[in-house]
């Protein structure tokens, strides 16, 4: 596991011996996590090594926002898991079509919304998303993790909408998880898992570099990336895809 935002990495070799379980009690201060039910252990954390995230700047030249979102929609293309945001088949249930419909037309809602600076739909579309998928970040979540975190860049063409989207998950929490939505706040301030981090700053390096070396960067840093969760890194790596699409658009490159 890599450093992540509201997370404790712990050096330990297995977790079995702890007994813990879930629902178990736990006690939380600024030095430690105590856990409290079928395990007394307790967490230093007044001692640990902090991480920080740090910021990395939109500063790409003509076209090149383009090109490296080809490069990372060939990267899914190979190697994006569906049955979140992207699909390429027929859906297993009537549930799970339904499912798929909503997160299509909620990305193209936003993108186009973004596309034509229309605030209210911005909020709109980042509101049908909340919470749209299963698991603990559903993917209309992860998607807009995606797109956040590109727009919360310093000189990020998409920074005007990370406070819309905050404004939607502000009127609507009870919509989606506590996790999704700790991961969508921490996103919107440019936060994010250090391997998702890693893998940004390769795509926003302004170094010229060749199509090759690109992609097997890609495959190094995105590989890890779409190992998270079931859906969830695909979802993320969908909606920094959108990101960098409307960056091209919004710079005038196309």
């Amino acid at each position: 596991m890599d450093d992540a935002p509201w997370s404790v990495r712990v050096d330990v070799e297995g977790w079995a011996e702890w007994r813990l379980a879930a629902g178990d009690r736990v006690r939380l201060s600024a030095a430690s996590i105590a856990f409290v039910g079928g395990s007394s252990r307790i967490v230093r954390i007044d001692g640990a090594r902090k991480w920080y995230t740090k910021a990395i700047p939109v500063e790409l030249g003509h076209g090149e926002p383009g090109r490296r979102a080809g490069a990372l929609a060939a990267f899914l293309d190979v190697h994006g898991v569906d049955g979140g945001v992207r699909t390429s088949g027929a859906a297993a249930t009537v549930f799970e079509a339904q499912i798929q419909e909503q997160l299509a037309r909620g990305c193209a809602a936003l993108v186009t919304a973004v596309r034509g600076e229309d605030g209210p739909a911005v909020v709109a579309a980042a509101t049908s998303l909340l919470g749209l998928g299963p698991g603990l970040t559903p993917a209309g979540d992860d998607f807009l993790t995606g797109i956040a975190l590109l727009a919360a860049q310093p000189h990020s063409t998409l920074s005007w909408i990370n406070p819309l989207i905050g404004q939607a998950l502000d009127d609507g929490p009870e919509r989606t998880t506590p996790l999704s939505r700790a991961t969508l706040r921490a996103a919107l301030r440019g936060r994010a898992r250090q391997g998702l981090l890693d893998l940004l700053r390769v795509l926003l390096d302004p170094a010229p570099v060749g199509d090759e070396l690109l992609a097997r960067q890609l495959r190094l840093h995105a590989g890890p990336v779409v190992g998270i969760g079931h859906t969830s890194g695909t979802d993320i790596l969908s909606g920094l895809l959108a990101g960098f699409r409307l960056e091209e658009e919004l710079r005038g490159f196309m």
